[in-house]
């Protein structure tokens, strides 16, 4: 069912019809009862009123029955009267003659067909009602807040064309009729679309197209299309309105949109070029603190060393929390999915707290009333980064009392988000609350926002960068949960986030069984090691922690030198630095596999690129593991452990 004028148009166009001399009527296909008749109709059929013929049967008005067949068929089969005369019968008992033309629209939701009709009761006399009854109907596309057209079938040249028509388009009302429709239009593929739209369902409707103004301005409009008789001859009627500011606005936002997703997307790869840059002194920082922590040193000596090593690890955690944000604002941060126990997350989180709150002589409680294995399917990292900011806020503003982390099933209260593969799915709380500063009420719907601290005055007691919260919320959001908080000035704080978890089936419980006590072998003391690393503090860096491990060393600075020095197969496993002069790592990697030269030798890429994408495709291009710089001493190690290293081939 094609959609209808009068749903289209606003309550004026009704009055307007109601107002019109031309009889109309709007008769619903099912039963054939009117829904609507206006006062020409009324004063037409001699009806005492409106409704006295919508309660009448509208066929009792009808002379011939052939007639009532044949427009009865047509109607039901949604096609259009057009120009159809009908003898009907007055309710006073005379007769008349109609000039009908009907389509089929919905109205107040049933389909139904519009019908307009024109007394030709004196057509038999004279040709010139028939002028004047046409005369009506322009008369009405005249009024019509509508640009109206009529064009013929076989050319599309213009036939009419309402003032409304030739104002829109800058053209004398006469100009108009000595074109082509289908020269006013912008895009002639709005014509082809429309075509094959006409062709398909008889009509287009609400199809935004561009025309063309006499002074070659473009105006957007909205323009619906139907078949008409027109002075006898089959043509096309078709309406339209301006919608340019609307396609303004829409061409605005749009380009907005675009503007600050290429904004956001700059400020990502800033940040993570600026990780980079900040990661690679950042490691000869910490490198040399490392170092220079094991030679001989006197106590005050020990302290400063100590006081470097914790000023830069508070700095990379500022990095990665910056890093983080951004991760998430450019919709690059994944969520893992593997099989842990939630038990033991919860314990490798808490523990590290004990000392922290035992230097601010604080109790931390941890209520776990979750079973004791708990083996889960998600995102562990994540999900400890939660509660780790979580809880670190809590002691840093807590000075007196206790920071209690309490773990609850709350699936029968929340309900179950889902349900996959037979698992059967909860809904954890983890509620984290302490005795201490609190936060003032005015200031709990800001605390999320990104750079922003409970207590931004200049007389601040405690730091941090405002992001901590904010990524809190950001990650539960992603993992499909909630955060909330409660809270007040002096009162303590509440935070409770609600996460949804799959529990783990039987068959993969052995994936969170307590690791076995075995260490992992380290490598042997006699490794071979060539370092490819063009900065020279990172390189030293590297080198000594190598030697205190008994490994031999060889250092080359670009790319083109570590491939020429693995030819000689001296190297039991290559450090490749990623970023160097000539060649950098991931070519010099993809060089080395495909020449051959010792296929089994573990490449492992050091870099200060902290997104797992690049880590990726450092992978893709052969290398067997990755290292984010700042490391120490203990990664170093613990990575070349866990990679086997084997001899020539």
């Amino acid at each position: 069912m094609m959609p209808t004028m009068l749903q289209e148009y606003d309550t004026g166009l009704l009055h307007l019809l109601n107002a019109s001399p031309i009889g109309v009527t709007v008769v619903e296909q099912e039963t054939g009862n009117y829904l609507l008749v206006n006062s020409s109709f009324v004063k037409m059929m001699r009806a005492p009123s409106a409704k006295y013929l919508r309660d009448m049967n509208p066929a009792h008005t009808w002379v011939n029955n052939e007639q009532v067949a044949t427009a009865r068929e047509a109607l039901t089969n949604d096609e259009n009267l057009v120009d159809v005369e009908v003898e009907r019968k007055r309710i006073d008992g005379s007769h008349c003659w109609f000039l009908m033309n009907s389509q089929p629209i919905v109205f107040e939701g049933k389909e139904a067909h519009i019908i307009w009709q024109i007394d030709i009761t004196d057509r038999h006399e004279t040709e010139g009602q028939i002028a004047r009854s046409e005369q009506r109907l322009l008369n009405i596309f005249e009024a019509s807040p509508y640009a109206i057209g009529i064009t013929r079938k076989s050319d599309a040249k213009i036939l009419y064309a309402n003032n409304k028509y030739a104002t829109l388009m800058g053209y004398e009302h006469e100009e108009l009729l000595e074109l082509n429709a289908a020269e006013i239009w912008a895009n002639p593929n709005d014509r082809i679309e429309f075509r094959k739209e006409f062709d398909k369902k008889g009509f287009v409707s609400e199809r935004e197209a561009q025309g063309v103004r006499k002074d070659g301005s473009i105006i957007w409009v909205s323009i619906t299309w139907k078949p008409f008789r027109y002075k006898n001859k089959d043509s096309y009627i078709f309406w339209f309105n301006e919608i340019t500011e609307q396609k303004r606005s829409q061409t605005d936002l749009a380009l907005a949109l675009r503007q600050a997703k290429t904004a956001n997307l700059a400020k990502s790869d800033f940040l993570a070029s600026m990780s980079h840059e900040i990661r690679t002194p950042l490691n000869g920082v910490l490198g040399l603190a490392q170092l220079l922590k094991s030679t001989q040193l006197d106590g005050d000596q020990v302290g400063y060393v100590d006081t470097i090593l914790s000023s830069g690890q508070t700095l990379l955690a500022i990095l990665n929390d910056v890093l983080d944000m951004s991760k998430i604002e450019a919709g690059k941060l994944e969520l893992e999915e593997k099989v842990y126990s939630l038990h033991q997350l919860i314990s490798t989180i808490t523990i590290p707290f004990q000392n922290l709150a035992d230097e601010k002589d604080l109790k931390l409680i941890v209520n776990n009333n979750l079973a004791t294995k708990s083996p889960v399917s998600g995102d562990a990292i994540r999900l400890r980064q939660i509660i780790w900011n979580l809880l670190s806020n809590a002691i840093k503003f807590t000075d007196e009392g206790y920071v209690a982390l309490t773990i609850d099933d709350v699936t029968s209260t929340h309900g179950v988000s889902t349900v996959e593969a037979g698992k059967k799915c909860h809904k954890y709380c983890f509620t984290i609350e302490d005795t201490g500063s609190g936060i003032a009420s005015d200031r709990l719907d800001s605390i999320f926002q990104a750079f922003t601290q409970e207590d931004n005055s200049i007389t601040r007691t405690h730091g941090g960068t405002g992001l901590g919260l904010s990524i809190v919320k950001q990650l539960t959001e992603l993992m499909g949960g909630s955060i909330s908080v409660e809270s007040g000035a002096g009162k303590g704080s509440i935070f409770k986030v609600i996460l949804p978890f799959i529990d783990v089936i039987s068959e993969d419980s052995d994936a969170v069984s307590p690791p076995k006590k075995e260490q992992i072998a380290p490598a042997p003391n006699s490794l071979n090691v060539l370092v490819a690393e063009d900065n020279p503090v990172n390189a030293i860096i590297t080198t000594e922690f190598l030697k205190k491990f008994g490994h031999s060393v060889r250092h080359v600075v670009d790319g083109d030198l570590v491939v020429e020095a693995a030819k000689d197969g001296w190297a039991d496993v290559i450090l490749m630095d990623i970023h160097m002069p000539k060649m950098d790592g991931v070519d010099a990697t993809k060089m080395i596999i495909k020449n051959g030269l010792r296929k089994n030798t573990p490449i492992i890429g050091l870099t200060a690129e902290a997104f797992a994408d690049r880590h990726d495709v450092f992978r893709e291009a052969g290398m067997k593991d990755v290292l984010t710089k700042p490391f120490t001493e203990q990664q170093l190690a613990d990575t070349l452990a866990a990679n086997k290293f084997v001899g020539q081939p």
